[in-house]
């Protein structure tokens, strides 16, 4: 799969090349939506793999025609919405998927508005952002998503509010053994009282080098990027 990014624009990192590897062990087939598509590359691999009719939520209107171009050059149906996800108002779906903003507002901002809407966590607020999620979902839907691991508490915290779902899976994401867990995969189910399972931890980095796990996500990912102004 070849995706165009903008050179001086949001890019797509590591961080959900993890997630979509994460949300392959959940995703069958039905209706994924994914929120804040940027390049909509997560959405894409998906729709790749798995037989699921793509829907995806962008509200940077430049980002959102990057998605549809990515969709169309790559052969992949999606529907490409360009709307704020606040105001949103479409059908329910199987799978919501999404690496959402969640850096602090309390650090340094960049100045790029692209980076912006794509990077902090005051854009699109963990809670409202877990609580519109829910009311997008199938009576057996699920939510799946990464986030920053050390706002662990937060995410327990706002998961045990949606009514009648249970956060079932959290992975973390290590960029090497012995450095604390910086990323964190979750998977949130409708209509569920399963217990939480950790997972394995997925390490990035052994010595200078990816571990055999990374470079098998990132060959299986097989993702060429070109840039583009």
């Amino acid at each position: 799969m070849t995706i165009a990014q903008y050179k001086d624009g949001f890019r797509y990192t590591s961080d959900t090349m993890f997630l979509w590897d994460f949300a392959l062990s959940f995703v069958k087939k039905g209706s994924i939506l994914e929120i804040g598509g940027g390049t909509g590359v997560l959405g894409l691999l998906l729709a790749r793999d798995r037989d699921v009719e793509l829907t995806i939520v962008e509200k940077q209107e430049k980002m959102a025609k990057l998605c549809a171009d990515n969709a169309c050059s790559n052969g992949i149906a999606a529907t490409v919405e360009n709307i704020d996800f606040l105001d949103y108002k479409g059908g329910h779906f199987d799978y919501v998927v999404s690496n959402p903003p969640f850096y602090p507002s309390r650090v340094q901002k960049s100045e790029n508005d692209s980076m912006l809407a794509s990077r902090y966590s005051e854009e699109l607020p963990l809670d409202i952002f877990l609580q519109k999620s829910k009311k997008l979902l199938k009576p057996h839907g699920e939510i799946i998503f990464c986030y920053d691991a050390r706002e662990l508490q937060a995410v327990i915290s706002e998961a045990s509010r949606l009514k009648g779902a249970a956060l079932t899976h959290i992975r973390f994401v290590h960029a090497k053994e012995d450095k604390s867990a910086k990323l964190a995969l979750f998977r949130i189910k409708n209509s569920s009282r399963a217990h939480l399972e950790i997972m394995p931890p997925l390490i990035v980095m052994d010595g200078g080098e990816y571990t055999a796990k990374a470079k098998a996500v990132f060959s299986a990912a097989a993702c060429d990027s070109v840039d583009i102004t």
